[in-house]
C-alpha cells in the first residue's frame, strides 16, 4: 500500500489515500495468523511501545480498505495508534565487502546511527512507534 519511494513512512502520509495522515492514524502490523496474541511482542519490553516496524502508517478510516487490499495484513494484523513516531533506521539486505563486489549477508533492521546503514540496501524505512494505544479496526 505504500507509494514506491516510501513516501508514507517517511511523511507520515496515509498509504492508502497518500495525503497528510488524520489525527487517528494507525499502523497495521503484520502478525502472523492471530490479530490478537502477535508472536513477536515479548521482544519488546512494554510492547508495543518503542517497536519498530517498516509497515507504513495507515488512517484509522482507510484501515478496512489496507485489510482487503495487502494480503500480510489479512493473515493477521494489530492496529497501533500512535502518538508520536520518529523515523529510526531501515530494513533491508546487509552486505559485507567482498573480494570484487559486495556479499549480501541478511535481511536486518539497522538503527540509523548505526555504521552498518552503509552497507545496507535499504527497502523500507523504519519508524519508531510512541504513545502506543491498540485499537480496533471495524
Amino acid at each position: 500500500m505504500s507509494t514506491p519511494d516510501g513516501r508514507s513512512t517517511r511523511c507520515a502520509t496515509c498509504s492508502v489515500r497518500s495525503a497528510p495522515a488524520r489525527p487517528t492514524t494507525t499502523s497495521s502490523v503484520p502478525c502472523g495468523s492471530s490479530p490478537t496474541t502477535p508472536e513477536y511482542h515479548d521482544d519488546w519490553p512494554g510492547w508495543p511501545e518503542r517497536m519498530a516496524t517498516p509497515e507504513p502508517p495507515v488512517c484509522l478510516p482507510c484501515a478496512r480498505t489496507a485489510l482487503r487490499a495487502c494480503p500480510a495484513l489479512r493473515k493477521g494484523h494489530i492496529a497501533i495508534r500512535a502518538g508520536h513516531s520518529t523515523l529510526s533506521g531501515v530494513r533491508g539486505v546487509l552486505y559485507r565487502p567482498g573480494p570484487l563486489v559486495p556479499k549480501p549477508l541478511d535481511v536486518v533492521l539497522v538503527p540509523c546511527e548505526d555504521p552498518a546503514i552503509r552497507w545496507t540496501c535499504a527497502a523500507h524505512l523504519v519508524r519508531e512507534l510512541f504513545r502506543c494505544t491498540i485499537v480496533e479496526v471495524r
